[in-house]
């Protein structure tokens, strides 16, 4: 199945049972660069998202279980380097840390969570 939206073509390699996503459904931009990557298992969001911007660069990476947030969620900057990595558990911020340019560490305050629209 691929289906053109403006500048994304979405492509699935999952397999469907009853209409059901089970796999890696990926989607593509026109000129074949991958936009985002997704586990499924059994139609829910299960194990690794990814995505990635039009210049190549990985955007973010967030484990998921069950459809909800669940473990990891690793925010990249323009240039691909680590910006942020929070974990999540059962869809709720629980705890982070941001890296300034030089790579040290920061503890992120609960109230970013809050304005980055995150529950917790």
């Amino acid at each position: 199945m691929v289906i053109l939206l403006n500048s994304i073509v979405s492509s699935d390699i999952t397999k469907y049972a009853k209409e059901i996503k089970d796999g890696v459904h990926i989607e593509y931009y026109k000129n074949g660069m991958i936009i985002q990557e997704t586990e499924y298992k059994n139609g829910r969001k299960n194990g690794l998202e990814r995505k990635y911007s039009k210049n190549n660069c990985l955007d973010f990476e967030i484990n998921y279980k069950d459809d909800k947030k669940h473990g990891s969620y690793k925010i990249y900057d323009e240039d691909g380097k680590l910006w942020a990595d929070i974990l999540f558990v059962d869809d709720k911020a629980v705890d982070g840390i941001a890296y300034t340019s030089s790579g040290k560490q920061r503890k992120i305050p609960k109230t970013i969570f809050h304005k980055l629209g995150f529950k917790y």
